[in-house]
């Protein structure tokens, strides 16, 4: 049991999630029972309780990355007014007939 406890409470093992720790523990072959009181007398629960979800620290876009959203963004505008543009042109501008260009009436 005192094993289990220092092998709880060893630094290179903490980071782990507590089921890796208890499947370790259940196969060198100590009972639930005996992984739960472990757990308890190394304190585990408690810092599984307290913890709660981990957060990734917020990081503020840098310049570049707001640029480039700026260039997506004017883009997909450009993009979309051109087509509107188009569709208002050949729907209203040729009474739907496609307005066709000097080449494609010479072949």
């Amino acid at each position: 049991m005192a094993t289990a406890v220092k092998f709880l409470l060893n630094p290179k093992v903490r980071h782990t999630t507590l089921a890796h720790k208890q499947t370790f523990l259940a196969k060198k072959g100590l009972t639930d029972e005996e992984i739960d009181l472990a757990c308890q007398q190394a304190g585990i629960y408690e810092d599984v309780n307290h913890r709660g979800v981990l957060r990734t620290p917020y990081c503020k876009p840098s310049f570049w990355i707001k640029a480039k959203d700026v260039a997506n963004m004017v883009a997909l505008i450009s993009i979309g007014s051109y087509s509107l543009y188009s569709f208002w042109k050949v729907t209203f501008l040729s009474n739907g007939n496609v307005v066709r260009s000097a080449l494609e009436y010479s072949v």
